[in-house]
């Protein structure tokens, strides 16, 4: 299965940001971000962030882009501890994700599921919104060491 070409790039986004979280990942006393792999080989990932771009109805390529908190247990390809950096990138959710009344602007706590042999590899799977004064913070990923 070929996919879209926005899909395609939304998945190559992913794929530098992982590689560069593997490259410049160092280790550090912050905490997991809560990843867990269920025997499904899907890692979860419990994540916070803004919204900057909801989905076009018009276009079903567009994605939701979210600007998101580091993920210090975020795992690379081969499994390893890397970390991600907060970062803005587009998300693809899954039809379980209902997007009613989400506004760019709006703070977000979201499941973020990682299966890097599934299509797409990465995706939403629960999204709430935050309180409007909740606080974010916006910094470089410290994985456990370990």
């Amino acid at each position: 299965m070929t996919l879209p070409v926005r899909l395609r790039a939304a998945a190559a986004t992913f794929a530098a940001a992982a590689a560069l979280a593997l490259a410049c990942s160092g280790a550090g006393d912050g905490g997991d971000s809560g990843s867990a792999d269920g025997g499904d080989g899907v890692h979860r990932y419990d994540v916070r962030g803004v919204v900057v771009q909801v989905p076009n109805p018009a276009d079903p390529l567009s994605n939701l882009v979210i600007r998101h908190e580091a993920i210090d247990g975020f795992r690379a390809l081969d499994g390893s501890v890397v970390g991600m950096d907060s970062m803005s990138m587009p998300f693809p959710v899954t039809d379980a994700v209902d997007l009613s009344g989400v506004e760019p602007g709006d703070k977000v706590d979201f499941t973020l599921e990682v299966e890097w042999e599934g299509e797409p590899p990465y995706r939403i799977a629960r999204l709430a919104e935050l309180p409007p004064d909740t606080e974010l913070e916006y910094r470089e990923a410290t994985p456990p060491s370990g």
